[in-house]
Parts: structure tokens; C-alpha cells; sequence
């Protein structure tokens, strides 16, 4: 099948609902990531990326902790966990308070990774909002806060 055709079924069943709107939006975004990633030899899945970003907003995290986080099973985590820990981004280390839990953290290879990361998520930012006006990308980031808000009611 050629691309243009493609394209026309995406577009067309990106019209369906808000749901399936806001699904190929970050489908796309997640593709043009991955795409710079492996640009740039980060050598990082989209998934991995989010376990850095919490570790580095949540100090002091056990492997339970980030598992309900991100809403996976603590064996799927734990795959993510081991395969960074390999990469030198991730160390587990014994808690000071409880000798028994393992604390997540990063690791200096992992905060240098995690901002070469963040770099290349600015400049998609910045291409992916090319001809937004900063009006209209506050209003569209205020109502995405309301739909994430009302969707994780219980």
C-alpha cells in the first residue's frame, strides 16, 4: 500500500472520536521520538524514558512505588529497571531507612542521558507547535489537564 494511502485511512479514522484523536496524536509523537532516539544512539524505548522521568522527579522510590506509578505489574517494571540498570542509567541501593527495600535512582550516565532526552523532546516540542500560537497551545493544555482529571476519576 503507498504512504499516501495510508495517510488517508489515519486521517480518516483519526476523525472518529477524542479517544481515537488523542490516540494517533501521541502515536505519532511516540514514532517521531523514537525516530530522533535512535538519530541521536539514545538507545531508549518511550517506556524507559518515563522511568527516568520519574525517577528523577520521585527520589527514594521502590521498584512497588513505580509499578503503581505507572500503572504496570511489578515484573514488567522490573524488566525496564534491569535493562537500564545494564545501560549504567539506573542503580538499585539499599534504603538507609529500611535495609530490606532497594531504592531507584539514577545514575550521573543516566541524568546526562535523561537530558540529551529532554533536548530532543523540546525541539519536538517546538516543531510539532510550529504555527500554534501560545494563546491557543494554554488554552489546549488547560483542557487536556481537565480531560486527564475527569478520565482518572474513579
Amino acid at each position: 500500500m503507498k504512504k499516501s494511502d495510508l495517510i488517508k485511512i489515519e486521517e480518516k479514522l483519526f476523525s472518529h472520536s477524542l479517544g481515537s484523536k488523542m490516540g494517533h496524536t501521541v502515536k505519532a509523537m511516540l514514532k517521531k521520538m523514537a525516530e530522533r532516539f535512535s538519530m541521536h544512539d539514545l538507545d531508549l524505548t518511550p517506556e524507559q524514558v518515563y522511568v527516568l522521568i520519574i525517577l528523577n522527579e520521585e527520589k527514594k522510590l521502590i521498584l512497588q512505588d513505580l509499578a503503581e506509578i505507572m500503572s504496570k505489574d511489578k515484573s514488567a517494571v522490573f524488566r525496564h529497571i534491569e535493562s537500564l540498570e545494564k545501560k549504567h542509567l539506573v542503580a538499585r541501593m539499599t534504603s538507609a531507612d529500611d535495609k530490606r527495600k532497594k531504592v531507584l535512582m539514577l545514575t550521573q550516565k543516566g541524568m546526562k542521558k535523561l537530558n540529551k532526552v529532554k533536548e530532543i523532546q523540546s525541539n519536538i516540542s517546538e516543531e510539532i507547535t510550529y504555527q500554534v500560537e501560545p494563546k491557543e497551545l494554554e488554552i489546549f493544555e488547560n483542557v487536556l489537564q481537565k480531560i486527564y482529571a475527569n478520565a482518572i476519576k474513579n
